[in-house]
């Protein structure tokens, strides 16, 4: 082989060295530019994901605080519903008791021993009012219960709240009855109160008659 062949085969040899490497630098380059896209995009969905992460657990802690808050206020009005109607059972049962003694008589001793059965249930400023707990005389002086041979007779009485806390209770209580004089046919009547509860004395602390038919 003469040096001028020989200087053309270098020649060529070095070109398709140089397009390989060509080559491999941009497959290189291709590959490199690849990796580096997925990696950004990687990074860019793990901040996606994470950004989401906070999203949902601020949205869960929303969802957990309004629970509470409305669990809170649902426990509370669910005591307040309970304390209120146990108030209301307790002075029905107590306007039951005091009326069933207080309209219930036929004779001037039931009359007069009234004030005394029903101590438990009143104060002495309801025990001491002559509005409730009158003599028992008529315009002569004489036994009224015994001189119209009157009787009466508690049939049911209903309270209606217009006030309550935690120490007393303040409505109106509708009592109805019958009553009979001697010789006459039994008649049913209404008397309405205003009524004042002490809850913790347990006694009615004011009643007073607002009207009667």
């Amino acid at each position: 082989m003469d040096a001028n062949t020989r200087t053309k085969l270098y020649k060529w040899v070095s070109i398709g060295l140089i397009v390989v490497n060509v080559g491999i630098v941009s497959y290189l380059v291709h590959r490199v530019t690849i990796y580096n896209h997925a990696e950004t995009k990687l990074v860019k969905a793990k901040a996606r994901s994470k950004k989401a992460d906070a999203e949902y657990s601020k949205k869960l802690k929303d969802i957990e605080t309004k629970t509470y808050q409305q669990k809170t206020i649902s426990d509370e009005r669910t005591k307040a519903i309970v304390y209120q109607n146990t108030g209301l059972k307790n002075i029905q049962e107590v306007c039951n008791k005091f009326f069933t003694i207080y309209l219930t008589f036929d004779n001037s001793k039931l009359y007069h021993a009234r004030a005394n059965k029903l101590s438990y249930l009143m104060t002495d400023d309801v025990k001491n009012n002559k509005k409730l707990f009158g003599d028992g005389k008529d315009a002569s002086g004489g036994d009224m219960i015994t001189n119209l041979g009157l009787s009466l007779n508690f049939e049911r009485a209903n309270f209606y709240l217009s006030q309550i806390d935690d120490n007393h209770i303040q409505g109106m209580v509708k009592v109805v009855y019958t009553s009979q004089y001697e010789g006459q046919d039994e008649v049913e009547n209404t008397k309405l109160y205003n009524i004042s509860y002490d809850r913790k004395q347990g006694k009615i602390t004011n009643l007073d008659l607002i009207s009667e038919t």
